[in-house]
């Protein structure tokens, strides 16, 4: 109650207030039963009890039959009296199940006012006891009086819901299921009426109507408890299969086909970059965190699917909306109908990003060395190959430099193993500064390393890079805070007509040797006959 709006609890008081001041203008002119009529109310207090425990389900609807016994007692006692009996029956029914103070006194006193207001209706007819039900004016009367005490009543309600979820009391009117409301009006008439009758002429029969009305309850209660379990299996299957779908990154998707609507697992969504339901499952919303680069052959799958009725399995990057890229695997199938036409697409979708970084990042270690992040000898040897694919085509030399280092056994035995890894970490940070972007330069193992110059490449350009490598490689380094120093024998090949990837590559590699037993720190051309001086480089 304290934590009701201030309007709610203002309405509250209105209807506490009306009810009394109603209350005290009726009772004082009812009669109050005695003998056979308390006997009668009793039953029917006990009968609304009844009525407000036990529900039976009309059109999908809750109904209670409580204003059944209610419309009974307006029927055969006074306002004020029928007053006393219904707002008696409601509060004792509430209580029993346990309802909070505020439905408790908000069901008493709103019955009450029904009761009352249907009451002063009946008393245009001269009242209850005047009221014969076996003429169609006063059966007319008593419609009459049905129907205002059941309006009080759907009143009361919609007011007190619409000042507590501060909604527009006619746009709740508009939503309400009027044609179930009708039905079980009816049926609620009818059944005050039957017991009007009955408490008239046999009242001991009255009692009975409780008998079919537990049955009824019994048999819902039944197929509630069963529709209960059936609905907690459900949801735990569903529970489970979203876990797993969470556990796995696979969700699940439909779309009718050729319209715009989606449905899409709460998996989907999060991929996609979503809270889940969080917004509209749209076919163009789909498309649209497609990356564009794979947006065509998406479509073009999905609508050849469409067609030729085969599965389909596609891989292709979405994009997120804080920009984010996932690389997702999705497979689907197409459900026809009986002409044979489309009706829908289902599949899954499996977030793969983790699988293609993985594969990245096995192809990158496959093709680059370990220890100094440089191509290995398998890359090298594929740029190589397509190096001499263009120039046989378009024409052009290719040089391989083939370098050695000077020294390095030395400064692996001084100094450590982990001081010659860092030696040659910065002898291939110092080569790659000296080639161009399209060069490539490759360690091939130990202290060996190759270089492709690529596009256009003489004699000249050649040899002022190995100028430039064995002049880079032998500056000293400082490792561990101790200096150390390697010089750099360099093998220059060519390629020639008749040149090969796997024949260039030896060339180079045999005239390395042929430099490193001429001296330190120089170069050598493949099938020079003999040592120029400008091949020589001076030790710093």
């Amino acid at each position: 109650m304290r934590d009701l709006p201030l309007p709610v609890k203002i309405h509250m008081l209105g209807l506490v207030l009306a009810a009394v001041m109603l209350g005290v203008i009726l009772l004082p002119r009812s009669h109050l039963p005695h003998g056979e009529q308390l006997l009668l109310a009793l039953v029917l207090t006990a009968l609304m009890v009844a009525t407000g425990l036990w529900q039976v389900m009309v059109s999908k609807r809750d109904m209670t039959l409580e204003f059944s016994a209610v419309f009974a007692a307006i029927l055969l006692f006074d306002p004020g009296v029928a007053m006393l009996i219904a707002s008696i029956g409601s509060l004792t029914s509430c209580v029993l199940v346990r309802k909070s103070f505020f439905s408790t006194t908000f069901n008493a006193v709103s019955v009450a006012l029904a009761v009352g207001c249907a009451g002063l209706v009946l008393s245009v007819g001269g009242g209850a006891d005047a009221i014969r039900l076996d003429e169609p004016t006063h059966l007319a009367l008593a419609l009459a009086a049905a129907l205002v005490a059941s309006l009080v009543t759907t009143i009361n309600v919609h007011v007190s819901y619409a000042l507590e979820t501060a909604r527009p009391l006619f746009s709740m009117l508009r939503e309400e299921q009027w044609k179930a409301e009708a039905l079980v009006f009816c049926l609620e008439f009818v059944f005050g009426l039957l017991i009007a009758m009955l408490a008239t002429s046999m009242p001991w029969a009255v009692v009975l109507f409780a008998v079919p009305l537990y049955a009824s309850h019994a048999v819902v209660k039944n197929q509630e408890r069963s529709r209960r379990r059936a609905q907690e299996a459900l949801v735990h299957t569903e529970d489970k299969l979203a876990r797993a779908q969470r556990i796995a990154h696979v969700g699940s998707w439909e779309w009718a086909a050729g319209g715009d609507g989606m449905m899409w697992s709460d998996e989907i969504y999060r991929i996609l970059g979503y809270e889940p339901r969080s917004c509209s499952a749209i076919h163009r919303e789909y498309l649209e965190r497609v990356h564009p680069e794979d947006r065509g052959r998406v479509r073009q799958t999905l609508d050849g699917a469409l067609v030729t009725s085969k599965p389909f399995d596609i891989e292709y990057r979405v994009v997120r909306p804080d920009g984010s890229e996932r690389h997702v695997y999705v497979r689907g199938e197409v459900e026809r109908d009986g002409t044979d036409s489309p009706v829908r697409l289902l599949g899954t979708m499996h977030d793969i990003t983790k699988r293609k970084a993985l594969e990245q990042q096995l192809s990158y270690q496959a093709y680059h060395d370990a220890l100094t992040d440089l191509p290995n000898r398998a890359l090298f040897t594929d740029r190589l190959e397509a190096a001499f694919s263009r120039i046989s085509r378009h024409g052009g030399e290719v040089a391989v430099l083939f370098l050695d280092l000077d020294g390095f056994k030395r400064v692996n035995d001084e100094l450590g193993h982990e001081a010659g890894d860092a030696l040659l970490r910065e002898v291939s940070s110092r080569v790659k500064k000296c080639l161009r972007p399209h060069d490539t330069v490759a360690r091939l193992g130990g202290d060996e390393f190759v270089l492709l110059l690529d596009g256009g490449v003489d004699e000249e350009q050649a040899a002022r890079v190995a100028e430039r490598i064995i002049e880079v490689v032998g500056v000293p380094h400082i490792i561990s805070g101790r200096r150390a120093r390697v010089g750099g024998s360099v093998g220059i090949a060519l390629s020639r007509a008749e040149s090969s990837p796997d024949g260039l590559l030896r060339e180079a590699d045999v005239t390395m040797y042929e430099a490193k037993r001429g001296g330190k720190d120089q170069y050598r051309f493949y099938g020079a006959s003999d040592d120029p001086p400008a091949t020589r480089i001076a030790s710093p």
